[in-house]
């Protein structure tokens, strides 16, 4: 586990079944690992536990160090800057073919990302099959 991803948003509550609210420290999280010849490629809902966190496990569960690509919301909105550096640290660490941090990855963490890491150099050839195109609206 990564201490420095340990993270609660501000205001996260949830009702419980009486009506009544407690905090949620969103404890829940839902990843995938798809595992190719040429190494994982992480799809993450939300991050909620950290994204270091999610690719660690990954790495064990599936048996594999390689890490292809990084897909899906990173949780970094209401990140500080020393954790968006230090998950810029983790991720530029796996050589990355491609990033694709969506929804909730935060301005902030999308303008350390764009200084080192790759996520529009995307090696992926026409023979493996997949195309994956990621779209950011952004509304004022």
């Amino acid at each position: 586990m990564h201490a420095w991803e340990s993270f609660t948003p501000p205001n996260a509550e949830l009702t419980l079944g009486d009506g009544t609210t407690a905090p949620d420290h969103l404890t829940d999280d839902t990843a995938l690992a798809y595992k190719s010849d040429t190494g994982l490629v992480i799809i993450s809902g939300c991050s909620h536990s950290g994204i270091a966190n999610i690719i660690d496990h990954a790495r064990t569960v599936c048996g594999d160090d390689r890490i292809r690509s990084v897909i899906g919301g990173l949780h970094l909105m209401y990140a500080d800057q020393d954790r968006i550096d230090r998950t810029t640290r983790f991720l530029e660490n796996l050589n990355l073919e491609s990033l694709h941090a969506c929804h909730c990855t935060g301005f902030a963490a999308l303008h350390t990302f764009s200084k080192t890491l790759p996520p529009e150099r995307d090696r992926h050839r026409a023979e493996d099959g997949v195309v994956i195109l990621t779209l950011f609206i952004f509304s004022p």
